[in-house]
């Protein structure tokens, strides 16, 4: 017969809820400010965030002022900034894991006025929850080139991810009005967002894809159609990390007495 402690399990299993399996970080929204001249540009919140995404902020400034944060209580972290100083330029990398402020927009504040600005909000749901990063942005998978042909050259740096289904990210811009053309190539696999197109924008461009399974990324390829000579280039590649938050066996493996 089934012995008495096996037979209590089964019982058990039959009429607790089944345990659920954490779910993969996936793309959730996105938004654009396309085009901002000013110390105080903002960005609407993407449509269908929810308490408890993880929320990617990208500015492309115009000059060499510093961004800060400008939220309040619900401040980002500024987790990676590049100036260009002898070309007037700026790239910033915010993040935050959402509260309760999943509607209305989120304010950054500029050193110094910036003529053109472009702000891409990128909310990802199910995020993993003590790091937010597979890869974090930094020098190291940063690009930074002035062109010296046409057209505008700003392939990214190649970058490893350690964890399955971990989303690469790769921002990108050139020091030109967004009105004079257009990133015209995405990487391969990777899906591009939007980008801005008004004459106080930033030419920018923001695309993801999963990683499955962990490794090389290989080199982005990211160009633009309009004349780029003299103008900076900057991009920078990093990986928000999938979620590893462990789930149980399921019951049909209980029944089966695994683990028991």
């Amino acid at each position: 017969g089934v012995p008495i402690m096996r037979l209590v399990f089964i019982l058990l299993c039959l009429v607790l809820p089944a345990p659920v399996m954490a779910a993969d970080i996936a793309f959730r929204a996105s938004s654009l400010r396309n085009g901002y001249s000013g110390t105080a540009p903002t960005v609407t919140v993407p449509t269908g965030t929810a308490t408890g995404d993880l929320m990617i902020v990208y500015l492309h400034t115009n000059g060499t002022g510093t961004v800060t944060d400008n939220n309040g209580g619900n401040a980002f972290t500024k987790d990676y900034e590049k100036i260009d100083a002898t070309n007037g330029s700026g790239l910033t990398i915010f993040s935050r894991i959402i509260g309760s402020d999943t509607t209305g927009s989120y304010a950054f504040t500029v050193s110094s006025s910036s003529s053109r600005t472009t702000v891409q909000a990128l909310a990802f749901s199910d995020p993993n929850p003590s790091n937010i990063y597979d890869i974090a942005p930094s020098n190291t998978y940063m690009t930074s080139v002035t062109n010296t042909a046409s057209p505008g050259d700003v392939d990214g740096t190649s970058i490893t991810t350690g964890f399955d289904k971990s989303i690469a990210i790769i921002c990108a811009g050139q020091d030109v009005g967004a009105g004079t053309g257009t990133f015209d190539t995405t990487p391969t696999g990777y899906t591009a967002l939007t980008q801005p197109t008004a004459t106080t924008a930033q030419l920018s461009v923001v695309a993801h894809k999963v990683i499955a399974p962990a490794g090389s990324t290989g080199t982005p390829d990211l160009s633009t159609n309009t004349w780029g000579a003299g103008q900076q280039n900057i991009s920078v590649h990093f990986a928000i990390r999938n979620n590893a938050g462990a789930g149980a066996a399921t019951r049909s493996l209980m029944l089966m007495g695994v683990g028991l």
